[in-house]
């Protein structure tokens, strides 16, 4: 009987403090997780970023964060609606050029962002240069999904500058972080940037391109008005027709060493501000017609002696 006894007490004291364990963890939970956050859906050999809940820092490499979490073989190639929403912190993001989908309004409502390293523009790489090439086709970006904002999304708030960007079909009016004024394209290779890829997009001060770069697309940088220099790889053959025009701020264009750049397309740099071109040092280059026209402050044209220039109509009309 006495043992019995023992047995019962001991069974109560131990229900005892299993409710007091209980009742100390409702009363102090434990800390969320934060970070970056993956999965991999069915079928899929990469994760997909759907979320990053704030852990203090300003700097964020999603390659290294997630192979740091995840592993050191993980590796990431999508990056899901609203997994940044709302972040207040981060000022840098490079995302990693193994990513080959960003879904729209992946960044949206950022409010610190000023720097981000992007592999393509608009939702994939696999977006056209030319305007007349652009047909819907599976797995193509066309018409929005093809430019800046289209990762940005399309709600106002407290912290995002309106744009108004255009597309060729149409205008979209989005909204990217007021702060945000560098963008790097940190391509693979043979990378062409989209038609109208910054159309009509203000705020960004700088826009740097890597040397993956081939062809610089119809309208890319139509009166993108805060884009007041840009250096063009050397890997960059062909600049489509409008590529910059009507950019009266875009005054300093150069051309990196060893240029492998073929053609500069009708009205290329139409009623741009440049005052000075170097051509590049190639065998021979085609320019189209009114390449250069009513650039106002342009007073010299540069060329080395080896380049033969096969000159369109009236690529100077209008300039000083």
């Amino acid at each position: 009987m006495k043992r019995l006894l023992k047995i019962l007490l001991l069974a109560v004291l131990c229900m005892g403090f299993a409710i007091s364990g209980l009742a100390c963890a409702g009363n102090d939970p434990a800390e969320p997780e934060v970070g970056i956050f993956c999965k991999k859906f069915q079928g899929d050999t990469t994760y997909t970023v759907y979320k990053y809940v704030d852990d203090g820092a300003t700097t964020l490499n999603i390659e290294e964060a997630v192979k740091a979490k995840y592993g050191a073989n993980a590796v990431v190639g999508r990056i899901k609606e609203n997994s940044f929403v709302d972040n207040a912190k981060l000022t840098s993001i490079i995302v990693p050029t193994t990513v080959t989908e960003i879904d729209a309004g992946a960044f949206s409502k950022m409010r610190a962002l000023e720097e981000i390293t992007l592999p393509f523009i608009g939702g994939s790489a696999n977006a056209d240069a030319t305007i007349m090439a652009t047909k819907p086709a599976e797995n193509k970006s066309v018409d929005f999904a093809r430019t800046f904002g289209y990762i940005f999304g399309l709600e106002a708030y407290d912290y995002g500058a309106k744009i108004t960007g255009n597309y060729g079909a149409g205008t979209q009016e989005f909204y990217i972080p007021a702060s945000l004024i560098k963008v790097t394209i940190s391509a693979n290779a043979g990378y062409k940037i989209p038609a109208y890829a910054f159309a009509g997009v203000g705020q960004i001060n700088q826009v740097v391109l890597n040397e993956n770069i081939t062809e610089i697309g119809e309208f890319a940088f139509n009166n993108a008005i805060s884009v007041q220099s840009l250096e063009i790889p050397a890997s960059v053959t062909k600049i489509h027709n409008n590529a910059f025009s009507e950019n009266a701020t875009l005054t300093a264009v150069t051309f990196k060493a060893e240029s492998a750049l073929a053609s500069i397309g009708e009205k290329a740099f139409y009623k741009t501000g440049v005052r000075k071109i170097t051509l590049p040092a190639v065998s021979a280059i085609t320019v189209g017609d009114l390449a250069f026209s009513y650039c106002e402050g342009l007073t010299k044209v540069e060329k080395k002696a080896t380049t033969t220039v096969n000159s369109g109509l009236y690529i100077f009309e209008g300039t000083e």
